[in-house]
């Protein structure tokens, strides 16, 4: 996604004024967002690394390597990537619920790394909602910029030229009419995240059951991926 988004900027840049401020500021906003996409990745990844090893525990497996894992991942996920701050009461909300775990409900072992992965885990869920929302704005930006050089080039000039307007310059007039931003499939990741979130707070109350977690999680990761794919089909202007 990374070199698509790229790319895609690359493409844009002659169409941007030509000096050192415009290509100083987009270097250095795609090498940023470059390092963001990467953390954010990796992110994703141990906090599904995290839910898969916690099912299996869940489901039997007490092996001394899973718990090792479990708390190796509960370390992982307290280095969040600095995406802009969630209130501390937010996250201490959601994980002051571990206390509340149902002892009848999950084995010990479950118990323990859920009391210990609570607050972590609850951050990693919240923080999935700035992540969400930072790449939304993100392509909403990317979008308006891809609309503007097309609406010039492919609308305004040959109008103002005077130039014969066939059925291309009245396609991209109408296209540039009726084009929404491509986010919708974000907003049902940011969705399944705040799913993703009620789910966790059950299972802290012992309710609901693993499978149910693994569930939404596994949507919001399928929605996730759906978006990134979609973005690829999008990198380059129509």
């Amino acid at each position: 996604m990374v070199v698509l988004t790229l790319e895609f900027t690359a493409g844009l840049l002659p169409n941007l004024p030509r000096d050192n401020t415009t290509l100083l500021a987009q270097t250095q906003a795609m090498q940023q967002r470059a390092a963001l996409l990467q953390t954010t990745s990796d992110y994703f990844d141990t906090q599904a690394l995290y839910f898969a090893e916690l099912s299996a525990l869940a489901k039997g497996d007490t092996s001394t390597g899973t718990t090792r894992a479990l708390r190796k991942l509960v370390e992982a996920l307290n280095k969040a990537p600095d995406v802009g701050g969630i209130p501390r009461v937010s996250k201490e909300a959601v994980a002051g619920l571990a206390g509340h775990v149902a002892s009848w409900k999950h084995g010990a072992q479950v118990r323990e790394e859920l009391m210990r992965g609570a607050e972590p885990v609850a951050h990693a869920l919240l923080l999935n909602q700035h992540i969400l929302q930072e790449q939304i704005q993100w392509i909403t930006q990317r979008e308006a910029l891809a609309r503007q050089v097309e609406y010039r080039e492919k609308v305004l000039k040959p109008f103002v030229e005077d130039k014969k307007l066939g059925e291309t310059w009245k396609n991209a007039w109408i296209k540039h009419i009726k084009q929404v931003p491509t986010i919708e499939l974000l907003e049902q990741a940011k969705a399944a995240s705040i799913d993703m979130q009620q789910a966790w707070v059950n299972v802290l109350r012992g309710e609901g059951s693993f499978e149910h977690l693994q569930g939404v999680f596994d949507q919001l990761n399928s929605n996730i991926q759906a978006a990134n794919s979609h973005e690829h089909s999008t990198d380059e202007p129509q």
